[in-house]
């Protein structure tokens, strides 16, 4: 995805910013402009609203997102968040397949 900087992730967790970033692009409607404002390059990932991440591999373990008024699809890329224990995306409206 373009504009991901290299500079302050590891390898090993690049899947994890890649997944995040690609479900972001995927949010049609951000009505409290909660991943507008926050979810951006200045800030590790880890430290994005409604992301828990591990402490010691900092790979995202929950997602929550609860109540952002967010609208859109949710990527299959989530799919690749592979230490994911807990995905809240109750009350936002979400639409399409779940591939």
């Amino acid at each position: 995805m373009p504009g991901l900087s290299l500079a302050t992730t590891s390898s090993s967790n690049f899947t994890d910013l890649l997944a995040l970033s690609v479900f972001r692009s995927e949010i049609k409607t951000d009505t409290n402009n909660v991943l507008g404002s926050n979810w951006t390059e200045t800030e590790s990932f880890c430290n994005w609203v409604g992301v828990s991440c591990s402490h010691r591999r900092q790979r995202v373990t929950a997602l929550n997102l609860t109540n952002m008024g967010l609208q859109g699809t949710i990527s299959p890329y989530v799919g690749n968040l592979s230490f994911l224990v807990t995905l809240d995306l109750s009350n936002n409206s979400f639409y399409g397949p779940m591939n």
